[in-house]
């Protein structure tokens, strides 16, 4: 992911001297990179803090410093495939909720909302699972 990023900015960027795209869209661009970058960050904190692993242990088991680590929780480095790998294995789970973070960063009223909208648009089967689901979570 972070090279196709990295790929990516490299593109926009020859097409922008080349007059393709205003440096709007550029500095959009570069702000959407850097949003996915620390919200991918984000996520990895939350699910190392979660494990109740400091950043020297998860450091550790991945085979980085724990320098590095901060560095992409808070989303200021592009860490390869590999890296990501190691993260998900490290944090016992599938490599595809590394990248799980619509709900990271967002508000209660954002959730909430995002939440009753949901509902609102769900059949009578989906309330119903819906339902049991959030009795077994809350109750």
């Amino acid at each position: 992911m972070a090279f196709i990023i990295h790929l990516s900015v490299g593109i926009v960027t020859k097409l922008s001297c080349i007059g393709l795209f205003s440096s709007y869209a550029i500095n959009s661009y570069y702000n959407a990179v850097m949003n996915q970058k620390e919200l991918a960050g984000l996520r990895i904190r939350t699910l190392r803090k979660s494990r109740g692993l400091s950043q020297e242990q998860l450091a550790e088991k991945t085979g980085i410093s724990s320098k590095y680590l901060s560095s992409i929780e808070r989303g200021l480095e592009n860490p390869t495939f590999d890296t990501f790998i190691k993260l998900a294995e490290a944090l016992q789970i599938e490599l595809h909720e590394l990248f799980n973070f619509f709900h990271e960063g967002k508000s209660p009223r954002e959730l909430r909302a995002f939440i009753a909208q949901l509902i609102k648009d769900s059949d009578e089967e989906k309330l119903k699972t819906t339902a049991k689901f959030l009795k077994a979570v809350y109750l």
